[in-house]
């Protein structure tokens, strides 16, 4: 896979520009096509705007940018990228995102969520302080809104890593693979995996807890789905 990085300008819209990356081999194919105007944009605090931008699929253009996600702060970009490989969803998948947890006075916690077909969504998690992205990392994309699933007074968001799998052995016996819930407590210092609750409720669920991650083996017997 080639790795080398150029910067370049893909036109956004008449007064709006952007620089991104692209790798050797996209530069030698010609210069990046125009996107569509702003498909979407949310302001989810005061200033922070998260933009996203696309091609449609059906004018046979090159895949790459499929969409342009672009998030600025008082006007100045923090954050933007493109990709064939996810689709950002338009409002009718991912109703509640972007969703902003603010942890002190100018940094939080940006979450966007990601279509990444054929599995599950996932939910990019941007670290923002000030002007400044500090990390990213990757979360499973919340399918309900925050609740209280415990005793405590903080709420929960939930959401599976990837789809699980049901199959039967051919004597009439049906097993499921390991895929637990994962739940994430919203504390003052951000999202935080409860660890507790997720191994409270993969019990309940399985009669086993054999940690975080997806497994097929050995599969957990069920009942006729």
């Amino acid at each position: 896979m080639d790795t080398t990085n150029s910067a370049t300008v893909v036109a956004l819209s008449p007064a709006d520009t952007i620089a991104y990356a692209q790798s050797a081999s996209q530069l030698a194919s010609g210069p990046a096509k125009p996107v569509l105007p702003i498909e979407e944009s949310k302001m989810v605090a005061p200033g922070l705007v998260v933009y996203t931008k696309g091609i449609p699929e059906a004018d046979n253009l090159p895949t790459e940018p499929q969409r342009i996600l672009i998030i600025k702060r008082h006007g100045q970009i923090l954050y933007a990228d493109t990709t064939a490989d996810f689709i950002y969803p338009t409002s009718s998948l991912g109703q509640r995102y972007p969703i902003w947890l603010p942890t002190a006075q100018v940094k939080g916690e940006l979450l966007i969520r990601i279509a990444s077909p054929p599995d599950l969504d996932i939910v990019q998690r941007f670290f923002l302080d000030g002007s400044r992205v500090i990390k990213i990392d990757t979360l499973p994309a919340f399918d309900e809104a925050a609740r209280n699933l415990d005793k405590d007074y903080l709420l929960e968001f939930s959401g599976h890593r990837t789809s699980g799998e049901v199959w039967d052995d051919g004597k009439g016996h049906f097993y499921t693979s390991y895929n637990p819930k994962l739940y994430y407590e919203i504390r003052p210092a951000g999202l935080v995996l409860d660890s507790a609750l997720t191994k409270q409720k993969t019990l309940a669920q399985y009669g086993v807890f054999r940690g975080f991650y997806y497994s097929e083996k050995p599969g957990i017997r069920i009942k006729k789905p």
